[in-house]
């Protein structure tokens, strides 16, 4: 892909000359015929731009307050290409959407605007379904900000899209990977949760007693009460039915502002 070379020049006669020796170098050359005009295009196509040729004595603003506004801009530039990924969303051209989260996670110089931006990404590859993609991206923010909190959400999700797809072991390997990097964050007992239910599928019933164990004595109730239902079905899958009975109780007993595991549980009581 040739480069992208933004001249802002207000001589006319420069331009076409600057724009045609460059072109027969190979680059793209992008034209503004004045400050203001410069900066509105390079808001636009902001970390699409690899080289800026400015004049410095223009008529209107000149090239000094042309890379005062530039270098004092950043995050107005930024806002407008998120604003404009969500225009490209709304239109469902996702392609386009992603190339302007991306520019920002490029161009951003912190680390905050660069993880929601690819955030940003993944999220979009999600809802179209391409979980190989968001697993990609997600992959890509742990490698990145391993240190940070935000890339246990990303680990975490990782794990959450390998078990969607089915693919228990995978999944399984990545939210082990969250539990043992990540120990004390929210997601730990929802990802313990994942690895129960991950091992569950795969028909390993005394495995999945840990983990689910460990998701109860940790988790919000949201997901304690998930917790001990699965270790009831992973008890009774066991067939050691006095324990089973308890696990379902425990649910019965405790959790009564759940009524869909409550029922569950009352279920499966009433089976035996």
């Amino acid at each position: 892909m040739a480069k992208r070379i933004l001249m802002i020049e207000d001589d006319r006669e420069m331009v076409t000359l600057g724009k045609l020796i460059l072109e027969r170098e190979g680059y793209e050359v992008l034209v503004a015929y004045g400050g203001a005009e410069g900066l509105e295009l390079l808001r636009l196509e902001y970390g699409n731009v690899d080289l800026l040729l400015l004049d410095i004595m223009m008529t209107g603003m000149d090239g000094w307050q042309v890379l005062t506004e530039v270098k004092a801009d950043e995050k107005t530039l930024l806002d407008a290409r998120t604003v404009l990924a969500e225009v490209y969303i709304s239109r469902g051209d996702t392609a386009k959407a992603i190339g302007q989260y991306r520019a920002v996670a490029a161009a951003a110089k912190e680390d905050d605007v660069a993880l929601a931006a690819l955030f940003k990404v993944a999220e979009i590859y999600e809802r179209a379904g391409d979980r190989s993609a968001a697993i990609e991206t997600y992959g890509e923010i742990v490698e990145s900000f391993g240190e940070k909190r935000e890339s246990a959400k990303a680990q975490f999700r990782i794990g959450e899209n390998l078990r969607a797809a089915k693919l228990y072991k995978e999944s399984n390997t990545a939210l082990e990977k969250l539990v043992r990097k990540w120990p004390q964050t929210e997601l730990t007992a929802q990802g313990n949760l994942y690895r129960g239910l991950n091992l569950l599928e795969l028909g390993a019933p005394d495995e999945a007693v840990k983990p689910l164990a460990a998701a109860a004595a940790v988790g919000p109730r949201s997901v304690a009460v998930q917790s001990y239902y699965f270790l009831g079905v992973a008890e009774r899958d066991q067939g050691n039915d006095d324990m089973s009975r308890e696990y379902f109780g425990k649910v019965l007993t405790n959790y009564r502002d759940f009524p869909e595991w409550v029922r569950k549980a009352r279920t499966e009581l009433t089976r035996r």
